[in-house]
């Protein structure tokens, strides 16, 4: 497999899930954004938007059989990637004050952080189909090694007020998620 098949299946795993709020899932860092991807106009009355941008940072093979094995493919090779989501959420401020929007803006991220591990925990391969038949992703948020270490990782930052024309009344939370996916190929 490669490394867009497997940025692929994580990012379409994740559409698939239906998480509340979540609108927009990019397959590439962080552009400039407008406000109507968090709030599609077609689905007037929202409240909360949440846009989220995928990215792998980094990403290692390690062999899985030393000796000889035949000529390759007989080998098998453990490739690991690191998985980043950059999560945005806005929140469209109530009338009922600043500070009850800016705790129901954190309730709403925390839910939404809530509903992505479960997504994530819900399929160890992404959707895939069993191991071994052609599925790219092996297993995902397992770790970043055949050893041990975090499975997943998560950080939200406080919520922010934004301020200006077109965003006054909107509090946005940043929420930065990695996670380990690992896919093992014949080498």
């Amino acid at each position: 497999m490669t490394l867009a098949n497997v940025w692929s299946q994580a990012v379409s795993y994740l559409e698939s899930q239906n998480i509340a709020s979540v609108h927009t899932i990019f397959q590439y860092p962080e552009t400039q954004t407008p406000d109507t991807t968090f709030f599609p106009p077609d689905l007037p009355g929202i409240t909360t938007g949440i846009v989220i941008w995928t990215y792998i940072s980094d990403g290692e093979e390690l062999r899985l059989a030393s000796g000889y094995n035949g000529p390759p493919p007989n080998g098998q090779k453990w490739v690991s990637y690191q998985l980043h989501l950059n999560c945005v959420l806005r929140y469209a401020a109530q009338t009922n004050g600043v500070g009850d929007s800016v705790q129901l803006a954190a309730a709403e991220n925390t839910a939404f952080i809530d509903n992505l591990r479960t997504a994530i925990r819900y399929s160890r391969n992404a959707g895939g189909s069993p191991v071994g038949s052609g599925t790219a992703i092996f297993q995902w948020g397992e770790g970043p090694s055949e050893h041990w270490g975090p499975d997943l990782k998560w950080h939200s930052d406080l919520p922010t007020m934004l301020s200006g024309a077109g965003v006054a009344g909107i509090v946005e939370i940043r929420s930065r998620i990695e996670l380990s996916v690992v896919e093992t190929i014949n080498s």
